[in-house]
């Protein structure tokens, strides 16, 4: 009979046992499942920079769309007309888009050609059948007035100080509020909207709500 102890492996030192063997079976799935949570976070990101607008919620919708005023900046896009008071409330029997929009937002300008054909199309729907409105929110709404009046304003412009985005939450441009005649919120739009989604969706419901 022998006293002499067998020689310790380096995983029995560290009483490891199976420990590393496990860890190394284990090292590919944790890897697999990092790799997804990026793929994931690159889809939303590059969803949410695509800029196409999504149908949002808001505790306004189908309800009466609260009255906001703001400073007029003229009347389409006329620097000549004095500076007055814009009030939704004085908007009641005209469906009106409200969309808030910055001049240093990516998706704004790139959205912007879109309104321009909106409101072209109007002298074919009927002059009073939809009023588009600009709502200036961000870093210099003076910048902004000004970039819209050199491409293609003519429609009425509002100066927010804040106020109107906050009654409706908003904290990314663009965004785009659609409001029917009677005054109800219809529509809450995220993202770049085009002539068509606009036109659309003030046809969906042509018959408001009394």
């Amino acid at each position: 009979m022998s006293d002499t102890l067998a020689p310790s492996t380096p995983a029995d030192a560290d009483g490891d046992g199976g420990g590393r063997s496990g860890r190394s079976r284990i090292a590919p799935f944790v890897a697999l499942g990092i790799a997804a949570v990026f793929a994931l976070l690159f889809f939303v990101f590059a969803r949410s920079d695509s800029g196409e607008a999504e149908s949002a919620d808001t505790r306004w919708l189908n309800q009466p769309a609260p009255d906001t005023t703001g400073r007029l900046a003229g009347t389409g896009g006329n620097t000549g007309v004095p500076e007055r008071t814009w009030s939704l409330a004085q908007r009641s029997g005209s469906w009106v888009v409200l969309n808030f929009f910055d001049s240093t937002c990516g998706p704004c300008v790139a959205e912007h050609p879109e309104l321009v054909d909106f409101d072209a199309g109007q002298d074919t729907r009927g002059a009073d059948q939809i009023e588009l409105v600009s709502v200036l929110w961000g870093n210099d709404p003076a910048r902004s007035f000004e970039y819209l009046q050199e491409n293609g304003l003519d429609w009425d412009v509002v100066y927010d100080d804040g106020s109107i985005a906050n009654v409706y939450g908003v904290t990314k441009v663009p965004e785009t509020w659609i409001v029917d005649p009677n005054g109800y919120v219809r529509r809450r739009y995220i993202g770049e909207v085009s002539a068509q989604l606009l036109i659309d969706t003030v046809a969906t419901f042509e018959a408001p709500v009394q």
